[in-house]
């Protein structure tokens, strides 16, 4: 961790669940600098910022993320935002510890969602969508009418033939002509991955979505699965809207929250803002 500060409120959290912190067999809880010369079997890093802050305090010394990676003898987990390390400058310590975090799939965990407290208001419910069915269902009532003007669909992996099949291609096309404004963000390099067909699986997609006035921007380093329905609803969660198995045995279960309150542009702006300034020029 970064901050003293942080280091405080976690050690407090940990004591109220009644794990250990220091001592004999206690996890160590500090900054970064409290660990030189101090392996552990597990490191857990927090970075503390998040795509509302830039996060630039972490690359002033290149010497910072050297000594959290070094001191972990197994495993180097990371807990935060992790649009933090995809924004940063390219060559800096958070940009190449990301792009080694994002190198593969497989380094992702899997966990549902937490709730937002700070995007609640009293009386306000959150709707939880559980599983393939119930996403599907919710984008297709959204491109259907459901009172939203433009959509942003965030989804790391694209298939064409998943969205045939579950009827969200038409649904994208019909939503355009009548005049919605649709945004779709995927990643190039995991929607060209061999699992799902090589680059072709990318071209394919792309072919789909030409001439329906969809358009489909590249950003490398994307990790979030998120639908924004103008200022006003946000869906997060771990479904991959526009690739997920539907059924089989790579069907996974899946989460998301939606927030429909009318407080959220500024969220929603922190959110679209982070991905057109990472967008790979000419990619839409």
């Amino acid at each position: 961790m970064p901050f003293g500060r942080h280091v405080r409120e976690v050690a407090a959290a940990c004591r109220h669940e009644k794990i250990t912190v220091d001592g004999r067999g206690g996890m160590t809880v500090g900054t970064i600098h409290a660990l030189h010369g101090a392996d552990r079997n597990v490191v857990i890093f927090s970075p503390a910022y998040s795509k509302h802050a830039d996060g630039g305090f972490i690359d002033r010394s290149t010497s910072m993320l050297n000594v959290a990676v070094s001191r972990a003898k197994d495993a180097f987990i990371v807990m935060g935002d992790m649009d933090l390390f995809s924004i940063a400058r390219p060559g800096s310590p958070r940009r190449l510890l990301g792009e080694f975090l994002f190198g593969r799939p497989e380094n992702a965990m899997t966990f549902e969602g937490q709730l937002r407290d700070d995007l609640v208001q009293p009386g306000q419910e959150i709707r939880v969508l559980r599983d393939a069915g119930e996403h599907d269902e919710f984008l297709l009532d959204l491109l259907g009418g459901a009172g939203a003007g433009k959509v942003s669909i965030v989804s790391p992996w694209i298939v064409a033939s998943r969205m045939e099949r579950t009827g969200i291609l038409s649904a994208l096309t019909d939503a355009r002509k009548r005049g919605m404004e649709i945004d779709i963000y995927v990643d190039p390099d995991l929607s060209s991955r061999a699992a799902h067909g090589g680059p072709e699986n990318l071209e394919r997609a792309r072919a789909a979505l030409e001439g329906t006035g969809v358009r489909m921007s590249k950003v490398r380093q994307l990790h979030s699965k998120i639908v924004v329905g103008d200022e006003n609803l946000l869906s997060v969660g771990s479904f991959n809207w526009l690739s997920a198995d539907r059924g089989g045995k790579y069907a996974r279960h899946e989460t998301s929250l939606v927030y429909h309150v009318p407080h959220l542009s500024d969220e929603i702006e922190a959110i679209t803002g982070s991905l057109r300034q990472r967008v790979i020029i000419g990619s839409d």
